[in-house]
């Protein structure tokens, strides 16, 4: 008996001699042996070590201090793939699902895309490469002209290490509204809940997938928001409906602000990689503003997204997330955005 406490206190002193000096609370002592869990802490597959130390423990593990590893480089930004080749021009299209042709740079190409969405035309006005978007709608770009919602009508575009441009005029959108300019990882499998092959982080349809937000914004806020999902195909599990966002700083960013003033339409620029999200908004000579998110959505850009638009608000309360501060109880007032100038480099 009297050896085993010799032993036991050996171990423990062992144990607390190679931990660091200042931990503070339990151990949370790491060990796995022929794929068993250790007793406290998580599964590393490795060896045992601590963060503090482990007088308590009830077997005399040998336990040795892991420091963490030190945060490697981030990877350069991937160089853009070749652009495709130009695809032959896109005809009117007389449908029920197209709001119609939009005018577009790709590539430094002239080209364009129709504008499809279960609404068609309602809501949406197009003239040459200016899109008016009501309240309401959600509508994405397409390549084909089909008579109604179709799982190969979409224009789907590897996004890694390309860049995305806009003009957006939201000078009418007012608190607790938004106007959504986004990617997602359409289409769905199949015909989701609200009629077409909409998926998004957040479910909304009945489908998750990936979802990379450029842009929810009004006149008063603007958040740039990756949404990871687990898997590099459909169906895609576990999507992140918070994701990992920044925006902008609202003392100078809203109508009359120094940087960017909303009363005026003002240019946003996109910059996508596995690594890494970059966006600036610019307006005029030496105005903008630079938004970086350290978080992005990996093989989700390569493996192609839809550019999507929606227009939708509701009561302060449920938007709030959004733009308070600086909004306070305002309803959204169903303004009118404007946008222009679309461009994939």
């Amino acid at each position: 008996m009297y050896l085993s406490l010799i032993l036991l206190f050996t171990a423990i002193e062992t144990s607390a001699a190679t931990c660091p000096p200042g931990g503070d609370g339990p151990c949370n002592c790491d060990w796995t042996s022929g794929g068993t869990k250790c007793p406290h802490g998580r599964d590393d597959g490795s060896e045992c070590f601590c963060r503090c130390c482990c007088p308590y423990m009830s077997q005399p593990f040998t336990c040795k201090w892991k420091p963490p590893a030190p945060p490697g480089p981030v990877p350069p930004p991937s160089p853009p793939p070749p652009p495709p080749p130009p695809s032959p021009p896109l005809g009117p299209c007389s449908s029920p699902v197209v709001a119609g042709l939009l005018d577009i740079k790709e590539y430094g190409r002239n080209s364009s895309v129709y504008v499809v969405g279960g609404s068609g035309k309602k809501g949406i006005e197009i003239s040459g490469n200016k899109l008016v978007m009501q309240y309401g709608p959600r509508v994405y770009f397409g390549d084909k002209c089909t008579d109604s919602m179709e799982k190969d009508m979409f224009k789907i575009v590897n996004w890694e290490g390309r860049s995305f441009s806009y003009t957006v005029d939201m000078s009418q959108v007012g608190c607790a509204c938004n106007v959504a300019v986004y990617l997602v990882s359409m289409p769905a499998m199949n015909i989701t809940k609200c009629g077409d092959y909409y998926c998004d982080a957040n479910y909304v349809c009945g489908v998750g997938c990936p979802e990379m937000d450029i842009q929810e914004a009004n006149r008063e806020a603007f958040h740039v928001t990756p949404h990871k999902c687990d898997g590099d195909q459909p169906p895609y599990q576990n999507c992140d409906r918070g994701g990992c966002g920044t925006k902008v700083d609202i003392d100078k960013f809203g109508p009359g602000k120094s940087v960017i003033d909303t009363n005026h339409p003002f240019q946003v620029n996109i910059s996508m990689s596995a690594y890494a999200v970059s966006t600036t908004l610019s307006q005029g000579a030496g105005r903008s503003m630079h938004l970086a998110n350290d978080c992005s959505l990996g093989n989700h850009f390569a493996n192609g997204m839809v550019v999507t638009l929606s227009s939708w608000g509701g009561p302060a309360k449920e938007m709030s997330w959004l733009d308070q501060p600086p909004c306070g109880n305002e309803s959204c007032n169903e303004g009118a955005v404007t946008y222009s100038d679309f461009e994939i480099v």
